[in-house]
Order: C-alpha cells, then sequence, then structure tokens
C-alpha cells in the first residue's frame, strides 16, 4: 500500500481525478527496484515471487492479474 501511495502522490491532481472517476488503477506499473530497497529484500526474490504469481506455478500465463 505504501508504494500504491508513493506512486499516486507522483501523479497530478487532475490525472488522479481523472483516473478515478473512469475507475481505472492509479498505478499500473511499479519498479522492482524500488520495491525490493522499500522492503529490505533482494531484487531477485521480488522478481521471482512476481513471475510466480504471474504465470503461476505450472508456467501458464495468468489472465486477470
Amino acid at each position: 500500500m505504501e508504494i500504491v501511495g508513493l506512486k499516486r502522490d507522483e501523479l497530478p491532481v487532475k490525472k488522479r481525478i481523472e483516473l478515478s472517476r473512469n475507475n481505472q488503477p492509479l498505478v499500473e506499473d511499479v519498479n522492482l527496484k524500488q520495491v525490493a530497497m522499500l522492503l529490505n529484500r533482494s531484487y531477485g526474490s521480488l522478481y521471482n515471487m512476481y513471475m510466480s504469481i504471474i504465470w503461476g506455478p505450472k508456467g501458464n500465463y495468468r489472465t486477470g492479474c
């Protein structure tokens, strides 16, 4: 949630309002290196976690994530 808050704060207010009114996500991308530093974890561990979420345990791409 902290990362989402930081990314949201980077957006101009006008853009935040527009996205909110259109029910679009405020955050579309996250820099894994920044997340790793904030969580005091290695980039590799976060990358592996991200890939397992996106691709699933059997290597099948998950839609709707």
